[in-house]
């Protein structure tokens, strides 16, 4: 870090994103609004002092007290529908302001023996042209810098700082990092709404992260035949990941609870002992699954920030290739998502790591010293795919080995729950099921 580097008081975040720029501007500007309302709710729930935003052309700009910086930036790094963050200066249009402040950040950052280089943007007219500017900072930092006896150079070739000036409609911002999101993606909206079949794994996490990340609502499906679903609590260890889920949203989101016990009892009542009730069970499943979605689509039962919820598939990790739902799955009218599909077990289990890494505060000094690729999903899926192609391969053979069986009495089955006495036992289970609301933060309170 420069000598001087601790006098930078950033109070700006400039956020870009990539995927809403690629849409009409009536459909934009609506993306843009809902992200701007999720990220004010975020940033109330995590103690954050919003001061004030600003939409311009191609950025959302985001005011803070200067010491809620490292905080803010550690936030708005998981904030889904951001593509990348730079802690930023505000500064006057007035030439001789933006050049007195510039060249003051510039050489609080460079020291002996830097190369750097400016990039300049406007989306406004300005009465200076970009190369005269440039020409003229270069000139005034070398100056500077030579002054206290410090030699660094303007080169565009492998710089290493490149400095950024932004002229916009509202504003000059000056910076020289840019940070990744941890997921970038889509914006939430709620007419991409999907339910993920729950069962506390690392794979279930990641599978609705995934779609999280394209802009879904994720209603986890908990099936259990313990205890009826009023009286069941989820465990501590499978709130603490629906909670990392929760944390991506701006409100709480609905988890839906099933107990299957009664279903259980009777098809033990009315089929011989001796026969295998579980892929009876399996089926029921399926259709609670698929009679909660065509209710969702026709009635407002299931809802998020006030907005009902369509559920429009199923969600599903790897893991269901070891089990006779996903065998038997395309016979319902559930859409399925496999969002895990191609990606390596080691890739897998680090966007897992990641996720649960996210109570660190950004480090500023990590920062001004150019690590800032702790993880990016964007710039390492492809290579993470790889770089461990043979362990893919390896873990397909190993869950097709383990394949179980399929139901083949799928016909029977299907008959047997068509009768309107176990239609209306399927109806009374999803009537009676449990739906808890589940709420998240990506710091602990009062952790300011």
């Amino acid at each position: 870090m420069g000598k001087q580097a601790y006098s930078i008081e950033y109070r700006v975040l400039l956020c870009r994103y990539n995927e809403i720029g690629l849409k009409s501007a009536p459909y934009q500007k609506k993306l843009l609004s809902f992200l701007v309302d999720s990220i004010k709710k975020i940033c109330l729930r995590e103690d954050l002092t919003l001061q004030s935003v600003l939409n311009l052309s191609g950025r959302l700009i985001f005011f803070f007290p200067s010491h809620e910086i490292p905080k803010a930036i550690s936030v708005f790094r998981h904030i889904i529908g951001i593509q990348s963050i730079s802690p930023a200066l505000s500064v006057e249009r007035k030439y001789e302001k933006l050049k007195q402040k510039f060249t003051s950040y510039a050489i609080s950052l460079l020291k002996d023996g830097d190369s750097f280089t400016i990039d300049f943007k406007t989306v406004v007219s300005y009465f200076k042209e970009g190369s005269e500017i440039k020409k003229d900072l270069n000139q005034e930092i070398i100056r500077v810098m030579n002054k206290s006896g410090q030699r660094v150079i303007a080169s565009r070739k492998n710089p290493k700082y490149k400095f950024k000036i932004e002229i916009r409609e509202k504003g000059v911002y000056i910076y020289a990092f840019s940070i990744p999101t941890l997921f970038a993606g889509f914006p939430i909206e709620t007419k991409n709404s999907l339910l993920c079949l729950w069962n506390n794994g690392v794979f279930d996490l990641v599978a609705a992260m995934m779609l999280i990340r394209r802009g879904s609502i994720v209603s986890p499906v908990i099936f259990h035949r313990e205890i009826s679903s009023n009286s069941y609590e989820i465990s501590s260890t499978s709130r603490e990941s629906l909670e990392i889920i929760a944390s991506f949203y701006s409100n709480p989101i609905p988890v839906h609870i099933f107990s299957l016990l009664a279903i259980e009892k009777k098809l033990i009542e009315i089929l011989k002992n001796n026969l295998n009730i579980e892929p009876y069970i399996v089926y029921a499943s399926m259709k609670l699954l698929e009679i909660m979605m065509i209710q969702s689509r026709k009635e407002s039962v299931y809802t998020y920030n006030n907005r009902n919820l369509h559920y429009r598939g199923l969600i599903s990790s790897n893991s269901l290739l070891d089990s006779n739902f996903l065998s038997n799955i395309k016979k319902n009218n559930i859409l399925l998502f496999t969002p895990l599909t191609g990606l390596t077990p080691k890739f897998i289990h680090k966007i897992s790591n990641q996720l649960f890494k996210s109570s660190e505060i950004y480090n500023l000094n990590s920062l001004i010293k150019g690590k800032t690729n702790d993880f990016s999903f964007n710039d390492e899926v492809i290579k993470s795919i790889t770089d461990d192609q043979s362990d893919n391969l390896e873990a397909n053979d190993s869950n097709i080995q383990n394949l179980k069986f399929k139901i083949s009495n799928y016909t029977e089955i299907e008959h047997f729950f068509n009768k309107s006495e176990y239609q209306k036992l399927l109806q009374k289970t999803i009537e009676n099921h449990q739906v808890k609301y589940i709420s998240g933060r990506f710091f602990p309170r009062n952790d300011k």
